[in-house]
């Protein structure tokens, strides 16, 4: 069944609207302490990049380069880690919430129940099925890349560039139908609905990718348009030094200025700009999890939008 779009989205802003206490209750925790642990990792990150960026072209050490970019990738990887435990207890309470489940306005939430790690081991689970249709369609486009390089190099070329852009088109296609109705699908049936996910996102991409846009790209825009006021404000006025002045050539010193004047501005804001980040994954989160409870009640038939007894907060 195709989703509602006009009555999706309209159900999103209505969810929103009226619970935006309780959403705010549900999120502003979790989101806090994910956002707290993640400031306290990149600010570890700091002395080292600094030194770092101190280095000329005569002290360069590729020991100390390589070692930073390894603990670069092992700390974007605990946040990232970090990120996904703190959407999945949002978004579950959320979904309660939106689904009718749970009545009650919260102002202190913290969840690590079942659906939590169901919703955890869905996205898990989408990852590494993802991962792996990405490596066997890698081979198989490279051994008919091979095949064909035997005949025609013209014509390897021209059917591996259609090949490589055909999966990117399928996998998006892919993501997006099936992440959609995965949150509700896990709350409302209690499994790791994978399939069933894939199978209620079945026509709909198009609409998918509209409700999206629809739901986050207002908060986005109002989010970077306070952001970058406040940054400015940091700033005094005075605009980041331009990288790369000289055509065709990046100067250590240009880098160095660059992100000093950067650093010292964000570290002179950053509970701002921290406050800022949060409200915008709040009013996104919401915002989402409305449209997709509300798609999943159309969808699957179960319209509580006449129910007498939902109550909104």
């Amino acid at each position: 069944m195709h989703i509602p779009f006009e009555r999706t989205i309209m159900g999103a802003y209505r969810f929103g609207a009226a619970n935006y206490l309780a959403i705010l209750g549900i999120a502003w925790l979790p989101f806090l302490l994910f956002l707290a642990a993640a400031m306290l990792l990149v600010v570890s990150m700091l002395p080292e990049l600094s030194s770092l960026m101190a280095i000329g072209a005569d002290t360069w050490d590729e020991t100390r380069v390589s070692a930073f970019v390894v603990s670069i990738l092992g700390k974007t990887l605990l946040v990232l880690a970090l990120l996904l435990l703190a959407f999945a207890i949002v978004t579950v309470g959320l979904m309660r919430k939106a689904l009718g489940q749970d009545f009650e306005t919260v102002f202190l939430y913290f969840s690590l129940g079942a659906d939590t790690w169901r919703l955890v081991g869905a996205y898990i689970v989408l990852l590494l099925l993802a991962t792996a249709c990405i490596i066997a369609y890698c081979l198989g486009v490279g051994l008919i890349s091979f095949l064909l390089a035997q005949v025609s190099a013209g014509l390897q070329g021209v059917a591996t560039t259609l090949l490589i852009l055909g999966g990117i088109v399928f996998g998006i296609y892919a993501i997006v139908r099936t992440q959609f109705f995965l949150p509700a699908v896990v709350v409302a049936e209690h499994h790791i609905g994978v399939r069933r996910s894939w199978k209620l996102g079945r026509g709909n991409f198009w609409r998918i990718v509209g409700i999206v846009l629809a739901v986050s790209l207002p908060a986005y825009v109002v989010f970077t348009v306070l952001d970058s006021i406040v940054l400015q404000l940091a700033l005094n006025g005075q605009a980041l030094p331009m990288v790369g002045a000289t055509p065709g050539k990046v100067t250590p010193g240009e880098v160095r200025q660059y992100f000093t004047m950067w650093f010292a501005a964000v570290r002179s804001v950053l509970p701002v700009m921290a406050l800022l980040q949060l409200l915008y994954m709040v009013a996104v989160t919401g915002l989402s999890a409305g449209a997709v409870a509300t798609a999943y009640e159309l969808v699957t038939g179960h319209d509580k939008s006449s129910d007498s007894t939902k109550v909104s907060v």
